[in-house]
């Protein structure tokens, strides 16, 4: 119960706060749609693949289950760390030309 009361305070939350604030004002919607989207699927994808991992008849993975979620979370970590970008004191105007200006950098074309 300390760990949920612990994360449920602090670090579950971003997530709502990273994806309703660094998208740019016009892909807003869809950028969030996007997300929730990822997030159901691979809580649903985790959801029917856990107990197989766990359970000594299928994968027998038992407590070392933790190794698979902290390898898939240094992942995220690593790709969030180079993929997001830097926000802070930034408004909305400066979000969306910083995304303006990565996308012509990028060779993409900025919607």
């Amino acid at each position: 119960m300390a760990i949920i009361l612990i994360c449920g305070l602090s670090v579950w939350p971003a997530y709502y706060a990273i994806g309703a604030e660094v998208s740019s004002l016009h892909l807003r919607a869809k950028s969030q749609g996007l997300g929730w989207g990822v997030n159901g699927a691979t809580t649903t994808l985790f959801a029917i693949i856990l107990p197989y991992m766990y359970n000594i008849d299928a994968g027998n993975l038992q407590g070392k289950v933790g190794f698979v979620y902290f390898g898939l979370s240094a992942l995220c970590l690593l790709a969030s760390w180079f993929l997001v970008k830097e926000t802070k004191d930034l408004s909305q105007e400066d979000i969306d030309k910083l995304y303006k200006r990565a996308a012509a950098n990028d060779g993409s074309v900025a919607a």
